[in-house]
């Protein structure tokens, strides 16, 4: 993605490079950063890479890069 104000957030419409991350919640309110399979919808641990069943909420997110 080319961010023409890189000092700026970018803009909702502009397409991003990469994936969305996702902050997931189980049913004890845990939340934790993870990522999804697109071929299972399963999430899967960001610390870690393991499964996640308890998933009952997720938001996803990402940035205007990545590291």
């Amino acid at each position: 993605m080319n961010n023409p104000h890189p000092k700026r957030p970018a803009p909702l419409n502009m397409r991003m490079d990469h994936e969305p991350g996702f902050i997931v919640f189980d049913a004890d309110g845990h939340a934790q950063f993870a990522w999804r399979d697109n071929r299972t919808d399963c999430f899967f641990s960001e610390a870690d890479g393991t499964l996640l069943l308890d998933v009952v909420a997720a938001t996803a997110w990402t940035g205007d890069s990545i590291h």
